[in-house]
């Protein structure tokens, strides 16, 4: 902590000429970084050749596949049924990219099967938007109560994964564009926003995180490798939430948010655990350079799978 105030001090003193709109986010990023009582564990896993190579074709991804094996087919029949319909049958047909711990395709499965903690948790991958305004507010949405993982939690924008389809599974060889086109999908499906108002390249990779969490009932659960991706200002595109996946939406400044996690920590309201670890390792620091695209290109990272969480569970699954 005493290290990562003396980061901040010395990026705020070399950013205090900055106009006044931009000095006034310093200032509040500066509260978030100081207050905010980070419990996060963090390890790195360096990948080799930054982005993984001698990737399966989605034929002989499908042909490998034998994750689709439940352990107990019943029980999550009977979980499965406690969720919305709409929720389930999204669990039931959407097939989600398995992944090793490199990032490395090994086979697919149902969305619910990768979700339902009696069956491992296979680690697949899946993406995080952060979508910022002109003002340098980040957008955030609560989670319908409806859905299967953490129901009514607040979290970043929108979260979701690529699923084994043309467009998100190298689409011309192109890792990355898969993951931007199953992230405009999602703003579409969960927030109502016009896929043609938002190119792919707008939304700017960052890195790459590995998390694992237990939803509150015990049933369901994340295990995840997380592409974290940056949007920025498209102030005038509009937002129309599902009300089967959202159930509020609002932008916030940083001492907003830091309030937010705040109430968390009193219990008050309550906060995904893969947002919050993105937010306390990364925010203050992206929040700081929105408005320098030099700088945003200068820290993202190719090379880095940032663990968070308990390192020895994500490294026993």
């Amino acid at each position: 902590d005493h290290v990562h105030r003396f980061i901040l001090i010395k990026l705020l003193h070399r950013n205090t000429k900055l106009h006044s709109r931009r000095h006034l986010r310093l200032n509040r990023v500066g509260a978030l970084f100081r207050e905010t009582n980070c419990q996060v564990s963090f390890v790195s896993i360096i990948s080799p050749n930054c982005l993984p190579t001698m990737i399966p074709t989605l034929e002989e991804l499908v042909a490998k596949s034998t994750v689709d094996t439940v352990k107990d087919g019943g029980a999550m029949l009977e979980a499965l049924a406690k969720t919305d319909a709409a929720q389930a049958e999204h669990m039931r047909q959407e097939r989600v990219i398995v992944v090793d711990t490199k990032d490395v395709p090994v086979g697919t499965a149902h969305k619910g099967t990768a979700h339902f903690a009696a069956n491992g948790l296979p680690l697949h991958r899946a993406f995080s938007v952060f979508w910022f305004n002109s003002d340098g507010n980040l957008l955030l949405q609560r989670r319908a109560l409806e859905k299967a993982t953490f129901p009514g939690y607040w979290t970043n924008t929108c979260c979701s994964h690529p699923l084994l389809r043309p467009d998100e599974y190298y689409p011309n060889s192109d890792l990355v564009r898969g993951i931007q086109n199953a992230a405009i999908r999602k703003l579409q499906h969960e927030l109502g926003v016009d896929p043609n108002r938002i190119q792919p390249d707008a939304l700017r990779y960052m890195t790459r995180i590995h998390y694992q969490a237990l939803s509150d009932s015990g049933e369901w659960g994340e295990h995840e490798l997380d592409y974290v991706f940056l949007l920025q200002h498209h102030d005038d595109v509009a937002l129309n939430p599902s009300t089967e996946e959202v159930m509020d939406v609002k932008w916030v400044s940083p001492f907003e948010l830091n309030e937010m996690f705040a109430a968390a920590s009193r219990r008050e309201i309550q906060v995904t655990p893969w947002f919050r670890a993105i937010a306390e390792a990364f925010l203050p620091r992206w929040w700081l350079i929105l408005d320098t695209p030099e700088e945003l290109d200068k820290a993202k990272d190719w090379e880095t799978i940032h663990q968070v969480g308990d390192p020895c569970y994500c490294q026993r699954t």
